[in-house]
């Protein structure tokens, strides 16, 4: 099988996720794009017993580490290399070769694919050319810790309801622990804003302090809070005749 290549993508470490998860960049634009970079942080690739082994010879930077996206694992690295797309494709084959299970590949919107499964995982890897050499993603998919969506259920506590969750994120960086929520709601803006911030006040959360202000503005509302160790940022905006709500948490572990 020889898939042909195609053309750039994006480098950004948002744009990797939100390539991967369209549904989050379409449901929640107008504040989701600038928020989720809380979640993005940069490293070392992932070393064999915690996420994605090393490929010979494959530079990579990490974009999300052991996240929680929609109630399963994910580990997701980009790279760029000097080789063409189908001789980095061979190399890949030739250091998967050695696992047991069967090898899949394929030709997608101009990407070279390959997936295998890994243990109870699917890794992907996704690869198409640039001005010299070739760029792209590598991910693996698996289930989640038996209690990873304890991390973020209590934040739905805090939506009205009738709400509907569209996606849940949780990723931990160094002490930091991070999740993302977005929800649709079809109430108004003005009522969501009343209604959670009642909710999460009687969960303990209180505004930030003026240096950090909430604010109102063209494109929605948003709101800072505080909770000891934990900050929270709430976002509403109008999409599509509805009202996109992003909350972004995290807190820090001592």
């Amino acid at each position: 099988m020889r898939p042909s290549p195609g053309c750039l993508p994006d480098r950004a470490a948002d744009r990797a996720l939100k390539l991967r998860f369209p549904r989050l960049r379409t449901r929640a634009a107008a504040f989701g794009a600038a928020m989720t970079g809380v979640l993005l942080g940069s490293g070392p690739a992932a070393s064999a017993d915690a996420g994605l082994q090393p490929i010979p010879g494959l530079h990579e930077e990490v974009v999300l580490h052991g996240a929680i996206v929609n109630g399963r694992r994910l580990h997701l690295n980009r790279f760029v290399d000097q080789r063409p797309p189908e001789v980095l494709r061979q190399a890949v084959e030739a250091s998967w070769e050695r696992r047991p299970a069967p090898l899949h590949g394929f030709a997608r919107d101009g990407w070279l694919v390959l997936v295998q499964a890994v243990g109870p995982a699917f890794e992907t890897i996704e690869i198409r050319a640039r001005a010299a050499g070739s760029e792209g993603r590598r991910s693996l998919l698996s289930r989640p810790d038996p209690d990873a969506g304890a991390t973020s259920r209590w934040l739905d506590e805090a939506l009205p309801p009738g709400s509907r969750v569209l996606d849940r994120i949780t990723h931990r960086d160094g002490n930091r622990r991070m999740t993302t929520v977005v929800a649709m709601s079809a109430l108004s803006a003005d009522a969501l804003s009343r209604s959670m911030l009642a909710e999460l006040g009687r969960q303990g959360f209180a505004t930030r302090p003026r240096d950090m202000p909430s604010f109102s503005g063209a494109s929605g509302q948003v709101q800072f809070l505080a909770r000891g160790r934990e900050d929270l940022a709430l976002t509403i905006s109008e999409q599509g005749g509805e009202r996109a709500i992003v909350m972004h948490w995290g807190r820090t572990v001592p």
